[in-house]
Parts: C-alpha cells; sequence; structure tokens
C-alpha cells in the first residue's frame, strides 16, 4: 500500500526531474545504504505505474533505479539524454587521458574531485563540447553538479568527490556497451 508521506516526497522528486536510486552515499562513511524511496517504489510498483499513468507520466523502471518520463514531452528528453551523454563521455575520456580507470567514478571511496573537474575544464575540446550539447558556458564542474548531481547520476562522497550513482552506473555502461542512440531509449 502507497504510504502518502513517501508518496509525496517521491513525486517530489520524480517531477523535479530526479532520478530514485536504488541506494544511496552515506555521507559520513561512504558506504552505500538502501534508499527507502526506492523501495516504496518497488514495492508498490503497479500501484505507483497506474497512479504516474493517470496524470500523464510514465514510471520508468531500469535496473536499480526510477525516473517518469512526461508522456507528452518526448523532445525534451532527448535533450536531456544528450546533455547526460555528453557530460558522461567528457568525464570517461579525460579521466582515461589522465591515466585513471573508470573505478575513479564507480568507487564510493574515490571520486573525481572539484579540482580535477576545473582542470578538464580548461581544455579547449571540453568547451567546444559543453556549447554543442547546449549547456552553456559553464565549467565542467557546473554541468556536473546542475545536470549529474542535481538529478542524481552523480553523488557526492565524504571527501567532496564525485563518483557516478547507480543510475549513472547504468548510463555509463550504456554508453560504451551500447551505441549512443540507445542510451537515449534509456531515458
Amino acid at each position: 500500500m502507497i504510504q502518502s508521506e513517501k508518496s509525496q516526497r517521491i513525486y517530489a522528486d520524480l517531477i523535479n526531474g530526479r532520478i530514485i536510486n536504488k541506494f544511496s552515499i552515506e555521507q559520513e562513511t561512504n558506504q552505500l545504504i538502501p534508499n527507502a524511496d526506492y523501495s516504496e517504489l518497488f514495492t508498490n510498483l503497479e500501484s505507483y505505474s497506474e497512479l504516474y499513468r493517470h496524470i500523464g507520466f510514465e514510471l520508468v523502471f531500469r535496473d536499480s533505479f526510477f525516473f517518469i518520463r512526461d508522456l507528452h514531452l518526448g523532445d525534451t528528453y532527448k535533450e536531456m539524454a544528450i546533455k547526460i551523454q555528453v557530460s558522461l563521455l567528457i568525464l570517461a575520456r579525460k579521466i582515461t587521458e589522465a591515466g585513471y580507470g573508470y573505478e575513479l567514478l564507480e568507487n564510493e571511496n574515490a571520486g573525481i574531485s572539484i579540482q580535477q573537474l576545473e582542470e578538464i575544464s580548461d581544455d579547449d575540446e571540453v568547451k567546444q563540447l559543453i556549447l554543442a550539447a547546449k549547456l552553456g558556458k559553464k565549467t565542467l564542474y557546473e554541468v556536473v553538479k546542475d545536470v549529474l548531481l542535481e538529478r542524481r547520476i552523480m553523488e557526492k562522497n565524504s571527501q567532496q568527490r564525485y563518483i557516478l550513482s547507480d543510475a549513472g552506473k547504468y548510463f555509463f555502461q550504456q554508453l560504451f556497451e551500447q551505441d549512443i542512440p540507445s542510451t537515449q531509449e534509456a531515458l
């Protein structure tokens, strides 16, 4: 049975474009802990799916996270998918060029720092990619904060470094296991 207080909190997150991940990082210990909102959605999946369908949304379940998609705004989601893809591609390319492996972004005790993101932002190619993806004249740190962190594709650990959430790992994997158009389908 849907719990009213949880349902309202979940709705507020989903309607604002945030993802509900299966786990979230516990700030003090960097341990992954189960997300109660994810459990609420998963336990009552049929009820929530019906509820969101009645108000014009599709509740989407992928691997270990949830998000909603407005059934009438298809192109908006494609634009956001491109912004997410470009952000993740820049991160992937630049961390490998710097000699790091992808585990830098996946390990809750590692992560990429604000300083590293700012250093990457100085690259002219990165600036061009950010502009081409219609992200404005932002640094990579601002893009990570506004696109990936705000939507819960990345999280911040206790060392103030950024790591991929469940959704971030999924999208990251989609980028490199399949062709890019299929990643847009993930959203």
